[in-house]
């Protein structure tokens, strides 16, 4: 199973867990079975139209799947996903 990183501000919809262990061929996948164990992150992770909201960033072994295929990046048991919200402000 891929693991994947809760940042600190989603946690309280996960009931406070760090990591979520979900099952996926991509990134897709993973995310789909996050949110089908913790239905409160749809809102936060995918817009309207189920694309991944801007301001999140995945990495996976620190690279950013924006620059690999996107969510249909392909992952393996052993990965960890980083869930990583743009930080703004002045």
């Amino acid at each position: 199973m891929a693991i994947i990183r809760i940042p600190t501000t989603m946690q309280k919809y996960t009931h406070h867990a760090v990591t979520v262990e979900v099952q996926g061929e991509t990134v897709q996948a993973a995310l789909e079975q996050l949110v089908t164990i913790h239905p409160e992150l749809k809102q936060i992770i995918f817009s309207d139209n189920n694309q991944l909201k801007g301001y999140l960033n995945i990495f996976i072994n620190e690279k950013n799947i924006r620059e690999a295929e996107y969510l249909k990046t392909k992952i393996s048991d052993d990965l960890e996903l980083l869930l990583l919200p743009a930080v703004v402000g002045g």
